[in-house]
């Protein structure tokens, strides 16, 4: 699907970020993340890698000027999340991966500015990183790849020859091997992605512009909504929307606990990806690991919702979400 050289499956998509990320630095390396990157990511950074003698600088990659003004002389990785977990935000893929040729020291490995792309909530369906310029993607397949929320497994893709064998014999040192039944899961879930992210994306269209209609919604961020800032972008980088969506509700941190709450077929949990609805307030559950300081940067405020679209009849969505909202409000 991805159409690159290499794939290398690991246990989880943690596993693969970590590994992407020692293969890529060294102690005394430097890299860059984007501003509102997923909140395991970031803790994976704080909690372990940066006890390798790593440094690394949260920074706007949707703005390449200041991406260009936070690399430094010994910046050696930039990891992308496009779009962003949970504000929806859309990174120039092939922009910065020229900006990153053009800053690097020269093309051996030790030399280059790896550009490595998260593109667990896009999949290979509908986003391709590495035919934009990318080194390496990184793939959490527990989510929409395994579909059904019953797999855990993790993914690196590349086209390097170099990279691959690197990776491989970290993988072997590690013990980083996946499990056979999960391997068997994700095997049978892979027959089905095509069906399911168009139905997925379908889902969600019709969603968002139900939201965007309901004058309890402040704003809805889908990058498939002419509405959202980085839509042009959208349409040029990607084959599809996604089933992702963040709307802000005209209320606080107790109305949206309280809409939540409420609904009947959405279910309130953290996972997404899976042929199950799923609603979360990043700001007390996937994000609250985050200072308050560094969630109200990116906008995420207390009345922030995320939607994971799922299979189910669009039509008793919509009704669910609205019959909630108005909940709420009493």
């Amino acid at each position: 699907m991805e159409k690159c050289k290499h794939c290398l499956v690991m246990p989880s998509g943690l596993c693969a970020m970590q590994m992407m990320m020692q293969m890529c630095m060294k102690s005394g390396d430097h890299m860059l993340m984007c501003d509102d990157m997923d909140a395991m990511t970031i803790k994976l950074m704080r909690e372990c890698i940066s006890k390798m003698g790593i440094s690394w600088d949260m920074v706007d990659c949707c703005n390449l000027g200041e991406l260009e003004k936070a690399m430094k002389p010994n910046t050696r990785m930039i990891l992308l999340e496009t779009p962003s977990n949970p504000m929806m935000k859309i990174c120039d893929i092939e922009g910065i991966c020229k900006l990153a040729r053009k800053m690097q020291k020269g093309t051996r490995m030790d030399q280059r500015i790896m550009v490595c792309v998260d593109n667990t909530m896009m999949t290979p369906m509908l986003q391709c990183p590495l035919e934009l310029g990318a080194d390496m993607c990184c793939y959490t397949l527990t989510r929409y790849m395994g579909g059904h929320q019953d797999c855990m497994m993790g993914a690196l893709t590349m086209n390097d020859d170099e990279m691959e064998k690197c990776l491989r014999e970290m993988q072997e040192c590690m013990g980083m091997i996946p499990s056979p039944m999960d391997c068997m899961l994700m095997e049978r879930s892979l027959k089905t992605l095509c069906l399911r992210m168009e139905q997925h994306q379908k889902n969600a269209m019709m969603i968002a512009k139900a939201m965007e209609k309901n004058p309890m919604i402040e704003k809805v961020l889908y990058p498939g909504l002419t509405s959202h800032p980085q839509h042009d972008l959208a349409m040029r980088q990607m084959k599809g929307m996604g089933g992702m969506m963040c709307m802000i509700l005209k209320g606080n941190a107790d109305m949206c606990k309280k809409m939540m709450k409420s609904c009947k077929l959405w279910i309130i949990g953290e996972n997404y990806g899976g042929c199950e609805s799923m609603i979360c307030m990043p700001t007390c559950m996937t994000h609250m690991s985050l200072q308050k300081e560094q969630r109200m940067r990116v906008g995420m405020a207390d009345n922030c919702i995320r939607l994971s679209c799922g299979l189910e009849d669009c039509k008793d969505l919509i009704e669910d979400l609205e019959q909630a909202l108005k909940n709420c409000k009493n």
